[in-house]
């Protein structure tokens, strides 16, 4: 991925992955040449990415927690 295609994926999802596929379509090297380097923050559970042409990433991973929250919420809706 390009840097510009790496931007459209995130905002289309509003800078929040959901899924361990999700954070390896945008953070792969190999699919990506233009990253520069990649670091996670255990902290507040976000990813902050640079790339080669000077654009600047951070966005949240969803955690096992709130995840389960999420499905829970749907399930709610699905009845």
């Amino acid at each position: 991925m390009y840097s510009h295609e790496i931007e459209n994926y995130l905002k289309a999802r509003d800078y929040l992955l959901k899924t361990p596929a999700e954070i390896l379509e945008v953070t792969d090297i190999k699919k990506s040449p233009q990253i520069n380097w990649v670091r996670f923050r255990t902290g507040d559970n976000n990813y902050e990415m640079t790339t080669k042409d000077n654009y600047y990433f951070k966005f949240h991973v969803l955690t096992i927690e709130e995840y389960a929250k999420e499905c829970e919420e749907v399930k709610k809706l699905i009845k």
